[in-house]
């Protein structure tokens, strides 16, 4: 039964690979063109999906606020409140607005590379222009993402410490929590656009610098499928 079992796991993983090695021959097949459109639809799709969810989360949090201050009303009144609705909001939001935030990334990486594939090219470019491009797309995009996700960090780390400084009974030091529990609001809600836009600069890095499956000239490297062989011993 064990090696059944594992004859099916191989089989699958087998199937798998060569599923996924049978789609990235497809996009190999494909012209610049009709594999930059190809891009540019899945980058509508994903941001599509993503504005949707990222609407999710703001309704979340304009919510949050309100479900929190009636929970709270409740249980100062002596009532038994499990905090289950405040609990479940932030679970939302929390969820969404991260995968919101990914799927838009990955949409403008891929509407990045839809970019640089559906340009049209200058007769006067200089030798190596796409290269040099690549390198400069690509510099730019760590330079965003350095600064995206050290906003993103402090702003994190401003809005859990910043309830903490307020003192309830010291009325001259009850607002230096909100104001740096805002301030770290500020510093999350601007790394989103700077690591989103980083996600497209690395999408056009990725074609200029021909790190994507893609049919460039030189990808000529044959593609390997995986098999399962039955061999048969027959006469001596």
């Amino acid at each position: 039964m064990k090696k059944i079992i594992a004859n099916l796991a191989f089989l699958s993983i087998c199937l798998c690979s060569n599923a996924q090695k049978i789609a990235d021959s497809a996009l190999l097949k494909m012209s610049y063109k009709d594999l930059g459109l190809h891009f540019l639809q899945k980058s509508k799709n994903q941001k599509s999906a993503g504005y949707v969810l990222a609407g999710i989360a703001t309704i979340s949090l304009v919510a949050l606020p309100f479900v929190a201050a009636d929970e709270w009303n409740r249980a100062w009144e002596g009532d038994n409140v499990s905090g289950a609705g405040t609990l479940t909001l932030s679970i939302i939001s929390l969820v969404s607005t991260g995968t919101s935030i990914g799927l838009i990334s990955a949409g403008n990486k891929n509407a990045g590379k839809a970019q640089m594939l559906l340009r049209t090219k200058s007769d006067n470019e200089p030798p190596g222009y796409e290269m040099t491009m690549g390198m400069q797309y690509q510099k730019k995009a760590m330079r965003q993402r350095t600064i995206g996700y050290t906003l993103l960090a402090s702003g994190v780390a401003m809005m859990l410490i910043g309830p903490e400084l307020d003192n309830p009974n010291d009325y001259e030091s009850s607002g230096t929590g909100s104001a740096v529990a805002i301030t770290g609001l500020v510093a999350t809600c601007a790394s989103v656009p700077i690591l989103v836009n980083a996600s497209k600069n690395r999408g056009r890095a990725s074609v200029l610098l021909k790190k994507e499956s893609i049919p460039f000239s030189y990808y000529s490297k044959p593609i390997g499928l995986n098999s399962l062989a039955l061999s048969f011993t027959l006469g001596k």
